[in-house]
């Protein structure tokens, strides 16, 4: 079967902290590429399609770092939601810090 992704993945496993229509939910990055990531909100209640904002810590130098996107390919359950979001802030700060992250040499690819 053909890989369709424009990216490769990165395994990175983050804690993080979803915003989402007006919540906070607590949540976990499982891979990143330069186009989003792929994620788990403890909480069933996330819509797909919505806009996001995604907040976590990259290392001790790099916190609180933010992009905004949008809920894609949404797997929901009663306490569980596995779901990809996708960036659409490209030119924020955020962003550029989780671009020159993935660039650096301990940031393998994966085939996920």
């Amino acid at each position: 079967m053909q890989n369709r992704r424009r990216y490769l993945r990165v395994v990175v496993e983050r804690d993080v902290v979803l915003r989402h229509q007006g919540r906070l939910i607590p949540a976990k990055i499982f891979n990143m590429s330069q186009g989003g990531v792929f994620m788990v909100a403890d909480s069933g209640d996330v819509s797909s399609d919505l806009p996001v904002e995604v907040i976590f810590d990259i290392d001790g130098q790099r916190r609180d770092v933010s992009f905004t996107g949008r809920i894609k390919h949404l797997e929901r359950w009663e306490s569980e939601s596995k779901f990809g979001v996708e960036f659409t802030s490209v030119f924020s700060k955020g962003q550029g810090i989780i671009q020159e992250f993935l660039s650096l040499p301990n940031s393998s690819p994966s085939c996920e």
